[in-house]
């Protein structure tokens, strides 16, 4: 998705695995990425919400491409479009990872990881000159 010049920009990160803070569960072992997804966390931190908190800005529509990979989105009310994003946190067991609902909030029990109707909302770093 990024051009070689681009490339050159994304900065290698030292991601942190934490434990489950509700469940315990074992983060597993940090790693160093270009690209990754936001731990629990970070999903408190950089959207300045407590994690029952049904935040607006941790909502995220479902685009029409994401539909078309099977994707599902809410089809009600105030969270019209809204769909389910992936944590790379560790959920109540090691089958399962935390997720944002379509409300904003976070689910700490987490889902199935072969769940294959959430979405992905990548994070990363860039390196400015």
């Amino acid at each position: 998705a990024f051009n070689s010049n681009e490339q050159k920009y994304i900065a290698e990160t030292y991601v942190v695995n934490e434990d489950n803070p509700e469940y315990g569960t074992d983060g597993g072992n940090d790693t160093y990425d270009k690209i990754f997804l936001l731990s629990i966390e970070e999903a408190t931190k950089y959207f300045n919400s407590a994690p029952n908190t049904k935040d607006s800005a941790r909502r995220v529509q479902i685009t029409e491409y994401a539909k078309a990979q099977g994707a599902v989105c809410w089809d009600d009310d105030e969270y019209y479009d809204n769909g389910f994003w992936w944590l790379r946190s560790i959920g109540n067991n090691n089958y399962r990872a935390v997720n944002v609902s379509f409300t904003g909030s976070i689910d700490f029990l987490g889902c199935v990881v072969d769940f294959g109707t959430y979405v992905v909302r990548p994070a990363l770093w860039i390196e400015v000159e």
